[in-house]
């Protein structure tokens, strides 16, 4: 009788177990969501990479969801991005605009004008090659295939300020150096 019981039990048990391994495989509960932020945090830092890493050296990305919908198998995410990069190490009075402004500080008579231009020369040398943050919100949209992003289906937005104060998103692409 108790060896009965016991395997009546271990059925049920596996039966469970077996239950639930296909329910959690199915449901886009927290695992999917984990993941799908790890697979949207690693396509956004993937593009900054790849469109700043030849005019900049990039020290860190950091990624905050602010908001995640799903509807009918599609995904729609905002997420702030903050970009911690510096200039590659370089003379800064071999840079351009550094130069230029040392000239402009140069020629000036006037000593009051002279001494402002002198300061903005200073600060734009002294700031160059340092590390800077630089913030991006972006929407991520993508399918959705069992609760899972579709990888091939990402669209990457960057919000916009209008002169309405109204935001407006347009294709990432559009903000990387050329």
């Amino acid at each position: 009788m108790k060896k009965k019981i016991i395997a009546i039990l271990a059925v049920i048990v596996c039966v469970g177990l077996i239950g639930f391994a296909v329910f959690y495989s199915t449901y886009p509960g927290p695992m999917n969501k984990l993941h799908n932020e790890d697979v949207m945090e690693k396509y956004i830092s993937d593009f900054l990479k790849n469109g700043y890493s030849r005019y900049y050296i990039i020290n860190s990305i950091a990624s905050e969801f602010r908001s995640i919908k799903t509807d009918e198998g599609k995904l729609e995410a905002i997420v702030f991005t903050t970009m911690n990069s510096n200039v590659p190490p370089k003379d800064p009075d071999t840079v351009p605009y550094i130069i230029e402004a040392k000239e402009k500080a140069q020629k000036e008579t006037d000593p009051e004008k002279k001494k402002i231009l002198q300061n903005e020369y200073e600060t734009l040398k002294n700031k160059y090659g340092k590390p800077n943050d630089s913030n991006f919100v972006f929407m991520l949209t993508a399918n959705l295939i069992d609760g899972k992003i579709d990888e091939k289906s990402i669209k990457l937005f960057l919000e916009q300020d209008t002169e309405n104060n109204k935001v407006m998103y347009i294709p990432a692409e559009e903000i990387l150096p050329k």
